[in-house]
């Protein structure tokens, strides 16, 4: 037989396979396709692929190799091993990219061994991968400040916790509360609040290290976590997030205004002290902070 007169039977396996599919021979000559690749790359005919089968891929692969080269090498492996696997970026007629999965196995219906090469489109996989990446980031996001949120810190709190109690650590837990936020709203609008909300959690985040914990718990409220920290270093931390706030008015469209906000600060005494109670003693001493005249840092003590 020849390649030729045995070409229909490789037609009926191309068309059965429902994804993109092709032929090609030792010498890469891709000598038939599939109508899935005219779908697949956006091209009415599937001939187009045949005559110029390199303009549907980037001259570099992702990894850095050589896009021409690479194919060849996988069509090699097909032919010597029986099939290649790889992952690969092609790219439609449009230039859409496109990555995929490329499968080449070795067949043998004539004389000589041909090799198919099936391509697998992830871009619905990818898509749905990161759809649920961002609703996993939304369901631990605060969508206005891009900070964590209560759900997040709650759980990630009593972890470091049960942490920092078995490594016999103190941990500590700031309560900031913007000072007035009622007015802020009242007066400017629930716009104007919403870009103070995003200016305050830029200046806290900016002041603490990058691992450590931070959420706006709801409203005006934001908490930090400070595992393996004492209250020394808690209250340091506090007047510095202070002072970040105060250094100079926030400003929004052009207009400047001077927010406050009230800390509280308490640590942990005891090594079975759970989260519940120590973040009730840091909202007490933020509540403290307030009722002294606010836009201050305050402990909470033991024997309040």
């Amino acid at each position: 037989m020849t390649l030729e007169t045995d070409k229909e039977k490789m037609r009926v396996m191309l068309n059965s396979s429902p994804l993109a599919c092709a032929i090609v021979t030792r010498d890469n000559e891709v000598i038939d396709a599939n109508e899935q690749i005219g779908l697949l790359f956006g091209i009415d005919d599937a001939n187009e692929y045949l005559k110029e089968p390199e303009r549907f891929s980037p001259e570099v692969q992702p990894d850095g190799q050589n896009s021409i080269d690479k194919v060849k090498e996988m069509i090699r492996q097909a032919y010597d091993q029986g099939h290649a696997y790889g992952e690969w970026m092609h790219q439609s007629a449009t230039g859409e990219a496109i990555p995929s999965e490329m499968t080449f196995v070795r067949v043998v219906v004539t004389d000589e061994p041909i090799v198919l090469y099936y391509i697998n489109d992830l871009r619905e996989l990818r898509n749905l991968a990161l759809m649920k990446s961002q609703m996993e980031k939304l369901a631990f996001t605060d969508s206005l400040t891009g900070l964590f949120n209560r759900r997040y810190f709650i759980e990630n709190a009593e972890a470091e916790l049960v942490l920092c109690n078995q490594s016999k650590e103190t941990m500590a837990i700031l309560i900031a509360d913007i000072d007035h936020f009622k007015k802020i709203n009242d007066n400017n609008g629930h716009a104007f609040g919403d870009e103070v909300l995003k200016i305050f959690a830029k200046r806290i985040k900016d002041v603490l290290r990058h691992d450590t914990l931070l959420a706006r718990f709801g409203g005006e409220e934001f908490a930090v976590a400070l595992p393996r920290t004492d209250l020394q270093i808690a209250t340091i931390t506090a007047e510095r997030l202070l002072e970040a706030i105060n250094s100079k008015p926030f400003e929004i469209d052009g207009q400047f205004i001077d927010v406050t906000m009230s800390i509280g600060v308490a640590c942990t005494t005891s090594f079975d002290l759970p989260l519940s109670e120590l973040m009730h003693r840091a909202d007490t001493a933020m509540y403290e902070a307030k009722h002294k005249g606010r836009n201050q840092v305050m402990l909470f003590c033991d024997d309040k």
